[in-house]
């Protein structure tokens, strides 16, 4: 099997050199690197990912933290980071974690390990302060607010667009308003802006019996439309499109007319419907979390959600 030293050998250009345009670096002449790449071809070799990955310290791999695969959230934001992945040559690991901080901190001890050059925690249960005790093995990237912290981050600022779907509410006399979380507020920065919001323009917080826990799923959407068909409200926003197209069909076969809706992510779901959502830019999330990581950015890059009243 060809390696690099009968390709250096074959070329009449050192090991480093060759080295050097295997990995795409600078200062090698443009007659030399042509000359290494004709002989590459013509000996049609492929490098050895491991071997390389052994010499210069870097792995290619980078691993995504999701709580669950099969929320399409996760799955939107996973599909731009690999596009950006791809066009840099890296891979990329799905990491489930279920919220479980034994789960967490494994994956952080892979990163320690140098199974990856880097994590991206799309969402997690451990404190931040124990995320960065690893900073010193591998770039991570957390996708909230990172406060004080010094972890790098991506996130979308919700709070305005919250409150513009509240106002928005507001102006239709909606008052009774039904909220659907994923968690509570708790533990969820995006269930705490929406309280904040909610506050913001109503002047008081929501009432604690029409919030609901636990909606991340169509299925979800639907056991939990129930409730407010006990519950009597305006309005829900649901915490993503695909569980207010559960709350839609719940009230449909029950012949009875549906609140009003607003979703979360822009969904297809939510197309189909037509329904007002609160897009957080998934994709673009996940692209750009996927760049900071390869570029070793020590940044916050923040990305603005947008409340839209019709989707088509």
């Amino acid at each position: 099997m060809t390696n690099i030293h009968d390709i250096a050998k074959a070329s009449g250009y050192s090991v480093g050199t060759v080295s050097r345009v295997l990995n795409h670096k600078k200062y090698v002449s443009e007659p030399a690197r042509e000359a290494i790449l004709k002989t590459i071809k013509a000996y049609n070799y492929v490098p050895n990912r491991i071997a390389r990955s052994l010499s210069d310290g870097q792995t290619a791999t980078f691993g995504i933290v999701v709580p669950d695969i099969a929320q399409s959230f996760y799955n939107e934001f996973v599909r731009g980071a690999a596009e950006v992945a791809f066009k840099h040559q890296y891979r990329v690991e799905l990491l489930p974690s279920s919220y479980a901080v034994a789960t967490e901190r494994r994956y952080l001890e892979l990163l320690r390990q140098q199974t990856f050059d880097g994590l991206i925690f799309v969402s997690h249960e451990l404190p931040l302060a124990e995320i960065e005790t690893y900073l010193p093995y591998g770039r991570i990237i957390i996708c909230h607010d990172p406060g004080t912290s010094r972890l790098p981050a991506v996130y979308a600022t919700r709070l305005a667009s919250y409150a513009q779907a509240f106002c928005w509410a507001k102006s239709r006399q909606q008052t009774r308003i039904g909220l659907i979380f994923g968690r509570s507020a708790a533990v969820s920065a995006t269930s705490q802006a929406t309280i904040t919001a909610y506050t913001s323009v109503f002047g008081q917080a929501p009432d604690s019996k029409y919030i609901k826990i636990g909606g991340t799923s169509y299925h979800d959407g639907y056991r939990l439309a129930a409730y407010f068909q006990s519950q009597p409200v305006d309005l829900i926003l649901a915490s993503s499109d695909d569980v207010a197209a559960g709350v839609s069909r719940y009230f449909a076969d029950q012949n009875l007319p549906c609140p009003q809706l607003i979703g979360q992510d822009r969904q297809v779901s939510g197309e189909l419907l037509n329904l007002a959502t609160v897009d957080h830019h998934i994709t673009q999330l996940g692209q750009t979390a996927a760049d900071l990581l390869i570029a070793g950015a020590n940044r916050t890059v923040k990305i603005e959600s947008q409340f839209i009243q019709h989707q088509r």
